[in-house]
């Protein structure tokens, strides 16, 4: 299974338009991890593994949806190494502390555009990657798609700013108090595995 997942992802590499990274259309190279995210396999280890680290974060989460999040984030961390899972997780702590069904103030946003899902994806910055995906505000309420979106955007910043600005970008804040924040969060989880 792991050959034809490197497969699918050879594959999308080479459909991609052969420019830099900043000239890419991003929804092809969302769509691209989208696609791969279906044929990956994950471990069973890892799984047990991440579902510890979210009930150490959230007591009393459903059965189900904590099953959903504990697959997405093992997939999502195959598709993006960089971004690793105790980064994922402890940003889903951050954004929507698990809750699926979340949207953020847009008074707070500071546009009136509100933020969706558990990762928190801002309408106002990628609504148009969205709408170019075909999905709409309301799909970024499954963990899948939340967490490869917001993890493929960790990973766009972490690339070029390095981890803590990249964690800050990820946010939008001016202050370095989002990462800081989030870095508390991952010293929490690290060790558990």
């Amino acid at each position: 299974m792991k050959k034809l997942f490197i497969t699918v992802l050879l594959l999308c590499a080479l459909l991609m338009p052969q420019t830099s990274y900043a000239q890419r259309d991003y929804a092809e190279e969302v769509a691209s991890y989208m696609i791969a995210y279906d044929f990956i396999e994950h471990e069973e280890k890892d799984y047990i593994r991440i579902q510890k680290k979210i009930k150490k974060l959230r007591k009393g989460l459903d059965e189900d949806l904590l099953h959903d999040y504990a697959i997405a984030i093992a997939k999502a961390t195959q598709l993006f190494p960089r971004v690793g899972e105790n980064t994922i997780i402890s940003i889903l702590y951050m954004e929507s502390r698990f809750k699926n069904e979340v949207r953020g103030d847009k008074k707070r946003n500071g546009n009136g555009y509100w933020s969706y899902g558990p990762m928190q994806i801002h309408l106002y910055f990628w609504g148009n990657t969205l709408e170019e995906l075909g999905l709409k505000a309301a799909d970024l309420y499954e963990p899948s798609k939340s967490i490869v979106f917001g993890s493929w955007l960790l990973d766009y910043w972490i690339k070029r700013k390095g981890r803590k600005k990249g964690i800050q970008y990820y946010n939008g804040a001016n202050s370095n108090q989002y990462a800081s924040n989030v870095m508390k969060v991952i010293r929490r989880i690290q060790h558990i595995g």
